[in-house]
């Protein structure tokens, strides 16, 4: 960044301390296994088709944007929500950044990982962004909620080494209560940084401390309003990298003889079908928590904003062969928004392989206030 550039006065999460783990992880996992699917030779087609599908949606909404409220591109700021270490390229086309990004007012790069931040706002001006036009802002979408659930998976699973075990531990998945997950987030984290067991993060973003955590933004003082939010990453994907703990575990007791997996047969089958579909229910039940979440913070934030969302609702699961399985609750999404006064229109977009085992039923679901007329 140039000498004389302004930063967001929110652009520092007080959360970052305690999210660290979650912030790793995370890191990891675009380094490691979205870099590996992105480059399965196999995966290659169905990743370039959910790219574009998310590029032609986010630029036919930043023209449509424009018609209905009079805006001229200059005039729209843009907040990209999760844009992953290098949009342009992924589901950002560089047709794309030289037509519409290029020429907004301003773009928002917000993630809770700041290495993350600092990546794509380097990604963007590489392809021809105006550096003084992009702001990083370091947030945390699930107000400390996936670092819960990372904490608590870990802890159900502290104990699990046999397929009994295991199918057990599912039982109690779908009653957790999220609320009561929230509260052990704090009394874990605090506990942890009392005892010096979290090291202070390294701060790699420019700006002031966001100490109410709000999306309501502003520069030097001055009121950023946000036009559009464009959730690039998959909302019901915030707790994917630990869920992979919770198959990992699956796939090591059913197995292994000698772990506990039980003999082969139709009782078993339909106790690991059954034990699926309680997972399934708990990932829903926490992603659904996550979307209400972000979204009602945002539009709440910034009234005159538009939020998209491209993002998997569903599994479908070829090996083992159980089919569909929610990783959204929508009728739950679309009904608390709706009670905050907020408004959901959801497109299905189509079959995203994004693993050799499974597919994602995908949506893209446009939220705003309801107009006063």
């Amino acid at each position: 960044m140039s000498a004389d550039h302004k930063f967001l006065d929110q652009a520092i999460d007080p959360l970052r301390r305690l999210t660290q783990r979650t912030v790793v992880t995370y890191d990891k996992y675009l380094r490691e296994e979205w870099n590996q699917n992105r480059r399965n030779e196999r995966l290659r087609s169905s990743w370039d088709q959910h790219y574009r599908w998310m590029d032609e949606s986010l630029a036919e909404t930043i023209y449509t944007l424009g018609e209905e409220r009079n805006l001229k591109r200059g005039e729209i700021n843009l907040a990209l929500v999760g844009p992953g270490i290098s949009p342009v390229c992924n589901e950002i086309r560089q047709r794309t950044v030289n037509l519409c990004l290029s020429q907004l007012r301003s773009i928002v790069v917000i993630d809770f990982s700041q290495s993350v931040v600092r990546s794509a706002i380097r990604n963007l001006v590489e392809a021809g962004v105006p550096e003084e036009r992009l702001y990083g802002m370091e947030y945390d979408v699930t107000n400390g909620i996936s670092t819960a659930y990372g904490y608590y998976i870990e802890q159900l699973l502290r104990e699990i080494h046999t397929e009994d075990q295991f199918i057990e531990m599912t039982k109690g998945l779908a009653a957790t209560d999220m609320e009561w997950l929230k509260g052990q987030f704090l009394a874990t984290t605090m506990r942890m940084e009392e005892q010096g067991l979290i090291a202070p993060p390294e701060q790699l973003l420019g700006g002031g401390d966001n100490q109410s955590r709000t999306l309501r933004l502003t520069v030097g003082g001055q009121p950023l309003p946000l036009h559009l939010a464009s959730y690039q990453m998959v909302v019901a994907g915030t707790g994917a990298a630990d869920e992979a703990e919770i198959w990992e575990r699956l796939r090591e007791v059913t197995s292994d003889p000698s772990r506990g997996a039980r003999p082969s047969g139709p009782e078993t089958d339909a106790a690991r079908w059954q034990a699926y579909r309680r997972i399934h229910k708990f990932i829903a039940m926490y992603n659904t928590e996550v979307a209400v979440l972000t979204v009602g913070a945002m539009v709440n934030d910034n009234p005159d904003v538009t939020v998209k969302l491209f993002t998997d609702v569903s599994t479908v699961y070829r090996s083992p062969a159980y089919g569909e399985m929610n990783r959204l609750n929508l009728d739950t999404f679309e009904h608390r928004l709706e009670e905050d006064g907020i408004r959901t229109a959801k497109t299905p977009g189509d079959k995203w392989d994004d693993d050799p085992n499974h597919s994602h039923l995908v949506y893209e679901i446009e939220c705003k206030r309801f107009s006063e007329d």
